[in-house]
């Protein structure tokens, strides 16, 4: 099959799921529309008076953590044609505090004018000590397809998570792990440190150690060397303050301390590893962002939009970090989420970055393949570089939603198993600038590129999304990749 045949059977499935959602939609519209309301009677009246606001089924969060989320307070009035809408919204904000498996909002008429909102949570479990056995790799396909999914580039251990702590949303998190990557992390967040709840702080201290490490990139693909020894050390240190001064608006200012050093064996094979052969490099970084957050569900929005703003310094003149490293950068992204109908949907998200540097040092070359910055059809390859742009253009199309209770599990916050499924096809397209790595790597490198596909979305337990997709890059090869994306 050629490129052309390959396409037209895309556009041809992307028509078909526009005609199924077309034709379930209007089916859709003889059915009786459903208020959040489970008293009818308000609706004769143009406005209410809310009375009182009740939750139920928060038995660890406290009362103003719920009530943060809350745009609708005791003595507020509400337009009775927005209230679907209106209630619709701060379910979402509920939900979106990730403390909660199902919430519901119902407002109860009180004649004459008033009404009551009751708040109904059933809360998650918070505490997992868990094991852990993860991939080392960037994800799985790599795993799969790069490294034959070699056992020994698997890490092992112990992670343990108290998500709520003290019911007020703060997390405490211990990792200890072996295996490929060895590394030992504590992380404590706290959302809210002030009465208002509008300011938080984070920090966390990390060290790791390497036996193997990615010395370069040849044809876009990793080149890892691996010892005995230990290769490369690392300890890092953050600390974050956040300021939510409006229900969607965020503030982030960080400041970060990393030092890390590496065996002489890396920096004979590279010399460029951190430049000039230097086989430690100790680098301070500040950083702030701002996002405003209008989706619908964080983990799988279908509705809304998102932006944030980027902007980084790497080496800030403390105990000659300047050294190591001298970088400034850039990065936006906008995403746009668009209910087409009851059943069909489409997401177009978009990333650039733009980074000021006079030379770049291998280990902070990192642009398309890291992380969620990677093209659909190109997830066994990185492309690095200084700049990028990213577009992804998915069409969704719902096949079922539902909520089942599984009885027979002994603890309660794990019977409620929330579950949706949505075919999906997509095109994506990027550019990667780059100057330094082009002699190693040039294929995708500063030219145009895309890929396209089709697959299936499942989301699932505790905000866990998993994608099933069978992509097609520039070149017409296919191949068949998951990816995970989990809420804990």
């Amino acid at each position: 099959m050629n490129f052309m045949q390959r396409l037209v059977l895309v556009c041809c499935v992307w028509l078909g799921m526009s005609a199924m959602a077309l034709a379930q939609d209007t089916l859709a519209k003889a059915e009786t529309h459903l208020p959040l309301a489970s008293d009818t009677g308000w609706q004769n009246r143009s406005y209410l008076i809310i009375e009182a606001v009740v939750l139920e089924g928060n038995k660890q969060t406290k009362d103003r953590i719920i009530l943060r989320e809350l745009d609708l307070k005791i003595g507020d009035t509400l337009r009775v044609e927005k209230a679907d809408s209106l209630l619709q919204r701060n379910r979402n904000k509920v939900f979106n505090t990730n403390l909660f498996i199902t919430v519901d909002l119902i407002l109860e008429y009180l004649p004459p004018q008033s009404a009551r909102l009751r708040v109904k949570m059933q809360e998650r479990w918070y505490v997992f000590p868990f094991p852990i056995f993860e991939l080392s790799d960037r994800n799985f396909n790599e795993w799969i397809n790069n490294y034959n999914a070699d056992l020994s580039r698997t890490n092992y251990g112990m992670r343990f998570v108290w998500e709520n702590f003290r019911g007020r949303n703060e997390k405490v998190e211990l990792l200890t792990q072996f295996g490929f990557l060895r590394k030992f992390e504590l992380t404590y967040r706290v959302p809210y440190l002030d009465r208002r709840q509008k300011h938080g702080l984070e920090f966390s201290v990390a060290y790791s150690q390497n036996k193997s490490v990615a010395y370069r990139t040849l044809d876009h693909k990793l080149s890892f060397v691996s010892s005995p020894e230990v290769l490369r050390e690392r300890v890092e240190a953050r600390l974050g303050l956040s300021k939510r001064n409006a229900y969607y608006s965020f503030h982030n200012l960080d400041l970060r301390f990393r030092q890390t050093w590496v065996a002489d064996t890396v920096t004979t094979l590279n010399p460029n590893y951190f430049l000039g052969g230097q086989s430690q490099q100790r680098i301070f970084s500040l950083s702030y962002s701002f996002r405003r957050d209008m989706r619908d569900i964080f983990a799988y929005p279908l509705r809304g939009s998102f932006f944030q703003f980027n902007v980084d310094k790497s080496g800030l003149g403390l105990f000659k970090d300047l050294q190591s490293l001298n970088t400034a950068s850039l990065a936006l992204t906008y995403a746009k989420y668009q209910a087409l109908n009851k059943k069909l949907f489409f997401e177009n998200y978009n990333r650039g970055f733009w980074l000021i540097q006079r030379v770049q040092p291998y280990a902070n070359a990192q642009a398309l393949g890291y992380g969620d910055n990677y093209l659909r059809g190109y997830e066994n390859f990185v492309i690095d570089g200084q700049s990028y742009l990213l577009s992804k253009n998915t069409l969704k199309f719902r096949l079922f939603e539902a909520i089942k209770k599984a009885k027979f599990i002994p603890i309660r916050q794990f019977r409620t198993i929330p579950i949706a499924m949505y075919l999906t096809t997509y095109w994506d397209m990027g550019y990667v600038r780059d100057q330094y790595f082009t002699e190693t790597s040039n294929q995708f490198s500063n030219k145009f590129i895309f890929g396209y596909g089709v697959g299936l979305d499942l989301f699932t337990y505790y905000n866990m999304v998993i994608n099933f997709n069978y992509s097609f890059n520039q070149q017409g090869v296919g191949g068949f990749f998951i990816n995970f994306n989990g809420g804990i």
